[in-house]
């Protein structure tokens, strides 16, 4: 795969001000300065490229439109950007934007999604998702506290329809884009141990978002106060069937203590019916489980775990269609049990030949103690970025290959969580931003090229973008994504080719 980088201009809008060429010569300098200071722990490229910033206002949108499905020509509560804005200073409106950064408009002002360097004991549930449709036109789903909100984009990033759903229980848990239909997973709580309440419902929708059928899991069959406790969840579908693999908060055992672990529910969606065993400790059981993912490897759904006790590690396992093999990918070292472990899970893909998981981890042989709430002896959220790759015929641990493409354990710059974006059936692109230490602000997006799981090219870098929570899609000769910040919503993109 070759990775394009654009070299871009220097031009600043906004009452139609045009900067000196003068500020060329102070961009170059930044550009090297920046590029010079990253950490290339991995194959650097042979050639360098300058990536000099392109100064954008920002642009809004005000108004809400509601429940239908509308095209903006029909939403008159919409105003033009002369009607919406006032006049402010430079420096009040202007940010640095490269030409992989398009700003949108919103019909809502958008909630922060933007991704960071602060890495918690576990996660939380995805609250925006992207989705790319037949028609090269881009849907953003995004939860709200009571309701969830579809806004469609054209290929130009040009805001072009949008719709608003009410939430059915008081959680949004998950969503999942499938081949023919929509996914929303929601949930309740159940902390009085009603058998017959509802805890879970995963609804089924048409692509235009109109609901089709649902199915429901209640306290007993699942033995859960709390769903989506702790934890991501993540849903996946391989036509025929449907898997949300997500953490809950259970009952309580006899000594009167509540215990989290993963919940797996398998679904045939024509009829909506459940297919697999539920209950307290299912054959896939982990506990903790911090963050989860699944895939289809064609009909067998494969699960990924970030485990802290049983087991204390990053753990793969493979549905047979009556149990699950088991393969710890990265073991976590520490005491059982305890919630800190140093390291983060940001992607799980699939090759024709591998298995890919892209995490962090921070230098577990430096550190001095795990308790339940810090590490001690190094900085938790200075981390290496690291990909372990399982071939898809082994069957033993010591298989697995793990291989650090960026270390940011020493030195000026630390790195958030990696993206893993599927391109292809044999190509792989991970993702990170750096930071400097001691600064909120972001720098430079790196990227790798990865084929058949295990071969890793140079890394690069892109100025000027901003990485978010936003799961990146591979469309079109582009990775896409968005993030939202200060109220914007800004889409990016980089152009690749690939070998194939």
């Amino acid at each position: 795969m070759i990775i394009r980088l654009k070299l871009l201009t220097i031009k600043k809008y906004g009452g139609g001000a045009i900067i000196n060429r003068r500020i060329t010569a102070i961009a170059i300098l930044i550009a090297f300065i920046l590029q010079s200071a990253s950490v290339k722990a991995a194959q650097e490229c042979p050639e360098e490229t300058l990536h000099i910033y392109e100064f954008e206002s920002r642009e809004t949108v005000s108004g809400y439109v509601t429940l239908p499905f509308q095209s903006l020509n029909d939403t008159l509560p919409l105003q033009s950007i002369n009607e919406t804005l006032s006049p402010q200073s430079l420096n009040e409106t202007l940010s640095p934007q490269s030409l992989n950064a398009h700003s949108a408009d919103t019909v809502y002002i958008p909630i922060n999604n933007a991704s960071t360097t602060a890495f918690p004991r576990w996660e939380r549930t995805i609250n925006s998702y992207l989705v790319s449709k037949k028609d090269n036109s881009f849907d953003v789903v995004t939860f709200m506290k009571k309701n969830v909100r579809i806004e469609s984009y054209n290929y130009n990033y040009e805001l072009i329809g949008q719709k608003e759903i009410s939430a059915e229980l008081p959680i949004i848990g998950a969503f999942c884009s499938g081949q023919d239909y929509n996914y929303i997973a929601y949930g309740q709580t159940n902390f009085l141990e009603r058998n017959s309440r509802e805890v879970v419902r995963i609804v089924k929708y048409d692509k235009d978002f109109n609901r089709i059928d649902s199915v429901s899991i209640t306290g007993m069959q699942s033995f859960t106060i709390a769903p989506f406790d702790s934890s991501s969840a993540r849903m996946a579908e391989d036509g025929s069937t449907l898997a949300l693999h997500m953490g809950r908060l259970r009952y309580a055992t006899p000594n009167g203590e509540n215990h989290q672990s993963q919940f797996t529910i398998v679904i045939d969606i024509s009829s909506m019916d459940i297919i697999n065993d539920l209950g307290e400790y299912q054959s896939n059981h982990v506990s903790h489980s911090f963050n989860q993912f699944v895939l289809f490897d064609k009909s067998k759904h494969v699960l990924l775990d970030h485990g802290d006790a049983y087991p204390r590690s990053i753990v793969l396992k493979k549905s047979d269609g009556s149990g699950y093999s088991s393969i710890n990918l990265f073991r976590i070292p520490g005491p059982l049990g305890v919630n800190t472990t140093g390291v983060s899970i940001g992607g799980f893909e699939m090759t024709s030949h591998s298995y890919v998981a892209a995490i962090n981890s921070i230098k577990h042989e430096r550190v001095i103690e795990y308790n339940p709430y810090n590490i001690l002896g190094v900085d938790p959220n200075r981390r290496d970025i690291i990909l372990c790759t399982l071939p898809k015929n082994a069957y033993y641990e010591k298989d697995v290959n793990q291989t650090t493409i960026a270390s940011y354990t020493e030195g000026r710059l630390k790195a958030t969580k990696p993206k893993l974006v599927k391109i292809n059936d044999d190509e792989l692109l991970v993702i990170w931003q750096e930071y400097l230490i001691g600064s909120n602000t972001p720098q430079a997006v790196k990227y790798v090229q990865v084929n058949n799981g295990s071969d890793i090219g140079c890394v690069q870098s892109l100025d000027g973008l901003r990485l978010s929570e936003c799961q990146p899609l591979a469309v079109n000769g582009k990775v896409v994504w968005f993030t939202d910040e200060n109220g914007y919503r800004t889409f990016y993109d980089i152009d690749i080719v690939t070998q194939s």
